[in-house]
């Protein structure tokens, strides 16, 4: 139920805030029950919309703010590669693992298949309760992830992330790997991250991820082979290997300096190590080993 400034307002009190909302037969103003972190977002604002939810035997209200934010501004790009079994990785180090993710929603999948087999008026029912369940559980997990990530940043960053236009059909995985695959929300972290780095006024730009995959940041060579698996990158070149992930979101870095104009200097081997708890080495086949002892 819609609730606009006729119908609803909030009311500050020294004991909590209350919600005077207008019904058929009066005016009721119920407490809200809500944490210090939702209570401080509405000290400073008088929201004019609302809306009512009647959910589980209980009413929930969601509250719409309007918060100026300061400009965007920063000079130094972080990259951030979303995927599948690593959930989101960034240049700066953070790393958020997607296997709980994966076996909670496969969980759900099996449920699914389950109570459609069934047919009955009961199972239809549970159906729809089950997809609200997944729904609020993959909202709750992305927006945690993507305020953890923020709250990484430091001021002057810029997030990159990569356009991901065709990724549901470009990118590869394995056709047990379909139900997880096709209804993963990519976009709607892509979004929770822009929108909470935003508020902080850190920029957010995305960029076309074309090598970002294949090519090495240490000598630039771009090659399908680089790739060795899912999570391994070792340059055939000169055997630099890493995280492939990692390698992902450093080079979506790089493309954002390229595209300001900014030289891209490849880093020396010292500032890999460290990098999501990894010690990074080159490969035994490496010209740079068997060539130059380096």
């Amino acid at each position: 139920m819609d609730l606009d400034r006729r119908l609803f307002r909030l009311v500050y009190k020294p004991n909590g805030i209350y919600a005077s909302i207008s019904t058929v037969q009066k005016r009721v103003k119920p407490p809200l029950d809500i944490g210090e972190y939702q209570r401080k977002l509405l000290e400073d604002v008088r929201p004019t919309h609302a809306v009512l939810v009647y959910r589980d035997k209980a009413f929930f209200l969601h509250i719409t703010i309007s918060r100026e934010a300061p400009e965007p501004k920063g000079n130094n790009p972080i990259g951030v590669d979303i995927g599948m079994k690593n959930l989101l990785v960034a240049s700066n180090g953070f790393k958020v693992n997607g296997g709980e993710i994966l076996r909670r929603r496969r969980h759900f999948r099996e449920l699914h298949s389950s109570l459609q087999r069934k047919g009955t008026a009961s199972a239809k029912r549970k159906l729809k309760q089950l997809s609200g369940r997944e729904r609020r559980y993959i909202n709750t997990i992305l927006h945690q992830v993507s305020r953890e990530f923020v709250n990484s940043l430091r001021d002057g960053d810029i997030v990159v992330m990569e356009k991901l236009t065709g990724i549901r059909n470009k990118a590869k995985h394995r056709k047990s790997q379909n139900g997880g695959f096709h209804s993963w929300a990519f976009r709607k972290l892509q979004s929770f991250i822009e929108s909470k780095a935003l508020e902080r006024g850190i920029p957010v730009v995305y960029v076309n991820p074309k090598n970002t995959s294949k090519t090495c940041p240490r000598c630039g060579h771009t090659d399908k082979a680089n790739r060795r698996d899912q999570s391994l990158f070792r340059c055939v070149r000169c055997g630099f290997q890493h995280n492939a992930d990692y390698i992902a979101s450093l080079n979506l870095s790089r493309v954002e300096l390229a595209q300001r104009g900014r030289a891209v200097v490849n880093p020396p081997n010292a500032g890999m190590n460290g990098d999501l708890g990894m010690t990074h080495y080159d490969s035994p086949a490496s010209p740079f080993l068997l060539g130059r002892g380096s």
